[in-house]
């Protein structure tokens, strides 16, 4: 599981944190022959804002 708290104004920038952070962990499992599969991965956003992040994985964009 991956967690990020940001605040109103903060989506863009907790968006690219994410996505940087989303491609180490690729990266790693290159590294140690680990395949994720981006249709199967997941995010939950739990906000009062209505504003979605934007996040991929693999080039493919998480739902």
């Amino acid at each position: 599981m991956l967690s990020q708290s940001y605040s109103s104004g903060e989506e863009t920038a907790t968006a690219d944190h994410m996505n940087v952070t989303l491609n180490r962990i690729v990266s790693w499992g290159s590294k140690w022959e680990v395949k994720f599969a981006p249709n199967k991965t997941q995010m939950t956003i739990i906000s009062w804002s209505r504003t979605s992040l934007q996040l991929s994985l693999e080039r493919q964009a998480i739902q």
